[in-house]
């Protein structure tokens, strides 16, 4: 629950470090707190209160917009942890917008395109050049796992002190 806390009280603190605990303790609450969402959310449809059901969808909407600030700050202190710009983050949600934007806009175009017409084979072109854009998409969501798992550099960095040093604790990192 310290690293959870620790998440908030840095609200919107995107210098320094954050050490792999303090984000992927984050990161496990916020899974938590959605399955424990979860649970409480289908039952309340099957048994049709809709009321309840939509309340409670409310208060967890209002969680997870008082939570991405804090989610993108230890996420770029995370970044700044293992050595790396946290316009990186940019770069992570950036291009797959950026890739369905291009693929929802050529496959409404292709669909509104008269020329379409006398073009069997655009569908599959444009299915095509989808798959290799997602898998790119698909590798910048590997290079960002890589990022966020790797151990922090040990020592001092441009961004700041070691978090470990300044815990004082030199035992493993989880």
């Amino acid at each position: 629950m310290h690293w959870y806390l620790s998440c908030f009280r840095n609200y919107a603190t995107f210098t320094g470090r954050a050490r792999r605990k303090e984000y992927w303790m984050f990161i496990l609450f916020n899974v938590l707190l959605f399955f424990a969402w979860i649970i409480l959310f289908i039952p309340l449809l099957i048994n049709e209160a809709y009321i309840p059901a939509f309340s409670l969808s409310g208060i967890y909407g209002l969680y997870l917009l008082a939570a991405f600030v804090p989610y993108l700050a230890v996420t770029v202190r995370r970044l700044h942890d293992t050595n790396h710009s946290g316009w990186w983050l940019a770069a992570f949600w950036g291009a797959p917008f950026l890739i369905w934007t291009v693929q929802v806009v050529a496959y409404i175009s292709l669909t509104m395109s008269e020329a379409a017409q006398g073009m069997p084979y655009a569908y599959p072109a444009l299915s095509g050049v989808s798959f290799i854009l997602d898998l790119g998409g698909f590798a910048l969501s590997i290079v960002q796992l890589v990022f966020l798992l790797k151990s922090g550099t040990i020592g001092e960095n441009k961004y700041g002190p070691d978090p470990k040093s300044m815990d004082g604790d030199q035992g493993i990192d989880l």
